[in-house]
């Protein structure tokens, strides 16, 4: 009788075990980019909520960074497996550098494409500037190296912040970044 007993109770918790890693990998997968293997949008949106929701409590500034590689089609060009390449590659040394800078890694893979958002938290709008000018000046002085494109790439982009200003929400803090983007690509 205790044999089984035992048995019926191992065997219940190889089953939670198992559900318990199977609901890990689903919860990844619910907030892991696919291709650059960054936080997703997703993410984004609860992470900026939350910290939305925190400035009721404590006025510790943050801001949202978003990133637009500069010239993208050129690597698609070659192939979509390519520019998935590009892309996974940038996204690492983009995430690499926000932690060296920052110690966090708050770096998303902004909606589609060769888009990106930083989350800077306890970063002011001139601080962030400064950092992304550093991040931007590595890029260009350190090149990517593909397996398809035998010279060294180097990659730039435009950018667009916006500080957390008291009452904004997702959408408007967001909105704000993303015509800061939009102004200075023309």
């Amino acid at each position: 009788m205790h044999i089984v007993f035992i048995a019926i109770i191992a065997f219940c918790c190889i089953i939670i075990l198992t559900l318990l890693f199977l609901l890990k990998k689903i919860h990844a997968e619910i907030i892991i980019d696919p291709q650059s293997k960054l936080k997703n949008y997703r993410w984004l949106k609860k992470k900026v909520q939350s910290l939305i929701n925190k400035q009721k409590d404590a006025s510790l500034p943050f801001s949202i960074l978003i990133i637009d590689i500069d010239n993208f089609r050129r690597f698609n060009l070659h192939g979509i497996e390519e520019g998935d390449e590009v892309l996974y590659k940038f996204a690492s040394q983009l995430n690499k550098l926000v932690l060296y800078y920052t110690g966090s890694s708050d770096v998303v893979r902004y909606r589609l494409g060769d888009e990106f958002a930083i989350i800077f938290s306890n970063f002011s709008h001139t601080e962030v500037i400064k950092l992304t000018n550093k991040i931007l000046q590595s890029f260009k002085q350190n090149s990517i190296q593909t397996s398809f494109l035998p010279d060294a790439v180097f990659i730039t982009f435009k950018f667009g912040i916006s500080e957390y200003k008291n009452g904004d929400s997702l959408s408007s803090i967001l909105k704000r970044a993303e015509n800061d983007l939009v102004s200075t690509r023309l």
